[in-house]
């Protein structure tokens, strides 16, 4: 082999793992929130790198677990919320809105979906149990969320 094809390979191998690395980094990087107050967990996404080409729409309800998330058409889908999201009680306040929101409120999140992984579903305490195979990255809700 020559010595340009060995070095192509190598940097192809090299690119290959990075992407590799940055993919993982991004779908670990989740922290789960309880309230004192309510005992209700609101899973907050620590990455920026969720994408924004996905709608959410539904009520904020909340799963078995006492994990919050979205009621759709479809059924119960787990959100790691935005970086910057505030929890308090049952109450939300997500970055890109200028509302407070509670349970039973209808929101509209943008972001994108993503694959459940182990670092995922240990970092979640009981959000992500092995039935649970996406989660919903949101990235900020709509400023024309209404409320219920």
């Amino acid at each position: 082999m020559s010595s340009l094809k060995r070095k192509v390979s190598a940097t192809l191998l090299l690119v290959g793992l990075s992407l590799t690395l940055v993919a993982c980094a991004n779908n670990s990087g989740i922290e789960a929130v309880k309230s004192e107050g309510s005992g209700l967990t609101v899973l907050v996404n620590q990455t920026s790198d969720a994408g924004d080409s996905a709608l959410l729409v539904g009520k904020l309800d909340i799963n078995s677990s006492g994990c919050i998330g979205v009621l759709s058409d479809d059924g119960y889908h787990p959100v790691a919320f935005p970086s910057g999201t505030a929890f308090q009680e049952s109450r939300l306040s997500i970055p890109g809105s200028d509302l407070i929101y509670q349970l039973g409120d209808l929101v509209v999140l943008t972001g994108g979906n993503g694959n459940v992984t182990v670092e995922m579903r240990k970092a979640s305490g009981n959000c992500l149990d092995s039935s649970i195979g996406s989660i919903f990255f949101s990235t900020e809700a709509e400023l024309n969320s209404a409320t219920s």
